[in-house]
């Protein structure tokens, strides 16, 4: 106990949390204990070191599931967003227009054409997940709005629309594989303990 708060004391001015690290008094050797060896503060050690180790390597799994729904939902909002845009640039062209000036009017003032509102209300995407339009300016800078296809064309008859699928897999999906994981951990702790 002398070592570990002489330990604690001397790193503390490095660590940048405010709480002491939880420290570990355990042997992971097979080997039987030492006789005079405080048996049962060992043990106990143990057991909290492994279920800590346990609760982290499944907080670890959770996080990754959640940043996985995270990222899928910034896809398909961004997808969604170019859509919009796309579906306004062709709603505006002409025949014999300028495509390159009537996609430049759009990114350059796309409150005149009402864009961040009509996604808001055409889908359950509200405006402050959704970048600002000098992100979207600058993306188009980079790749000519027109150059994309519309969601609408990238739906096949057998497989469906891969936008939708995404929408499934951030509703459904996703949510359900964490509750499959917390019910296989679950059985397999309940397997491993003993039977009294």
């Amino acid at each position: 106990m002398r070592v570990q708060g002489t330990l604690v004391w001397n790193i503390s001015p490095l660590m940048s949390s405010t709480e002491p690290p939880i420290m570990y008094s355990v042997s992971m050797w097979s080997l039987p204990y030492e006789q005079g060896a405080p048996l049962r503060l060992l043990q106990a050690q143990e057991r909290a070191f492994l279920r800590d180790l346990r609760e982290a390597v499944e907080k670890r799994v959770e996080n990754k599931i959640a940043s996985a729904r995270r990222f899928a939902v910034r896809v398909r909002n961004h997808a969604k967003m170019v859509d919009c845009y796309l579906t306004t640039y062709y709603n505006h062209k002409s025949f014999f227009g300028n495509k390159k000036k009537v996609s430049e009017d759009i990114i350059e003032s796309p409150q005149n054409y009402h864009i961040y509102e009509g996604l808001s209300t055409l889908t359950n995407i509200s405006r402050y997940d959704l970048p600002d339009p000098d992100v979207y300016r600058d993306f188009f800078r980079l790749n000519k709005l027109y150059d994309f296809p519309l969601l609408a064309s990238t739906c096949t008859y057998f497989r469906g629309c891969p936008i939708n699928r995404l929408d499934v897999a951030i509703a459904y999906d996703l949510p359900e594989l964490v509750g499959k994981y917390k019910k296989s951990v679950s059985e397999v702790l309940n397997k491993a303990q003993p039977k009294s």
